[in-house]
């Protein structure tokens, strides 16, 4: 028998090397009302991703992608996942469980809880068990798989299951009357919170920062500066939790130790995680849901053209940019922003 020397084993490894480095391509064809609403719902719409995620080619009507991680099932998009997301990430896992909290649960695109989510399964929804990856099931129902919370979900149906916290309380608020919003997100080294200050400042536009509240009350003068530089404050709650996940107490609590004398009745909850039940108690203590239509993902260490590019691929009138205080490029990126919006028209302020 002839001896295959080792050589002849380097490209099939390489291959496959090559194919675990990159994110898989799928393509599908979608209408223009899901491609907005993908968009609409934070996902990045253009430029490079980050790693791990697939680009979805859209035919949306002239064009234009929309861009998911690898696996998502996203049913309002017309995609399925190419393959088992938990292969070699995670614990398989069957049998069933149920959704425990009396609000239902998000079903989240993927195991992050910086991740978009597509409606909600009621109290006692019937789950079947996919895969176990840390605190995450993956699990599927009459509309298909999505990840939940361990936390979420219970063996054995509630029981007495209680009605969901009811109330009235205003929609969230995604969009301006007009205006392009600028507005800036958590904490940052203060130099760098200061800096994103002084390029406003030179460029003669105001903006919204959502800070946490711990941060605020331990840099009062910031928090002074945005004020008399005519800047708008809103509660990012006090430690920036997912407030799905608390109890009612829970989310008082937080919303309460974010709270800014003039923050004007806004409150962006963190990660855009929100549930009738947190809406419900945020309008009980007098604030609105603050959210956004454009997410250029700052936080993950985008370069500054890609966030720059993302924002000024996606403006439209009445724009809530979503930006960051610590993200490694948006500093560098902001002068830029600013430029192009005002090149194309807009009026920046809130």
């Amino acid at each position: 028998m002839r001896r295959v020397g080792p050589w002849r084993w380097a490209v099939p490894v390489l291959i496959a090397v090559v194919m675990m480095a990159f994110p898989t391509t799928l393509a599908l064809d979608t209408a223009p009302d899901a491609v907005e609403a993908g968009l609409r719902d934070g996902l990045c719409a253009h430029g490079p991703c980050p790693p791990g995620w697939a680009v979805m080619a859209a035919n949306a009507g002239g064009g234009g992608h929309i861009r998911l991680p690898t696996g998502t099932y996203a049913p309002s998009l017309g995609m399925q996942p190419s393959h088992n997301p938990c292969n070699g990430h995670g614990k398989v896992e069957t049998g069933e469980i149920y959704v425990s909290p009396p609000t239902g649960v998000p079903r989240r695109a993927y195991p992050e809880l910086h991740s978009p989510y597509w409606g909600v399964a009621g109290q006692n929804t019937r789950l079947v068990l996919e895969c176990k990856q840390g605190a995450w099931y993956r699990v599927s129902d009459a509309w298909g798989s999505f990840w939940v919370r361990e936390g979420w979900v219970s063996r054995k149906p509630v029981a007495t299951p209680r009605p969901a916290l009811q109330g009235s309380a205003p929609p969230p608020i995604y969009r301006t009357s007009g205006v392009v919003t600028l507005s800036f997100d958590d904490s940052a080294p203060l130099a760098r919170a200061h800096a994103i200050l002084d390029v406003l400042g030179q460029k003669g536009v105001k903006a919204v920062f959502c800070v946490r509240g711990n941060w605020a009350r331990a840099h009062p003068g910031f928090i002074e500066r945005v004020r008399a530089e005519g800047h708008a404050l809103c509660n990012h709650t006090a430690s920036h939790p997912d407030l799905t996940a608390l109890s009612d107490e829970g989310i008082r609590a937080e919303i309460a130790g974010g709270a800014l004398p003039d923050d004007g009745g806004r409150l962006r909850p963190p990660y855009g995680a929100y549930d009738a039940r947190v809406q419900a108690i945020a309008a009980s203590m007098g604030y609105v849901l603050y959210l956004w239509s454009i997410d250029p993902r700052d936080w993950t260490g985008a370069s500054a053209d890609t966030i720059v590019n993302t924002v000024l691929s996606n403006l439209h009138p009445g724009a809530i940019i979503l930006l960051h205080l610590h993200g490694a490029n948006t500093l560098a990126a902001l002068p830029h922003i600013i430029d192009g919006i005002l090149a194309a028209g807009y009026e920046i302020g809130y």
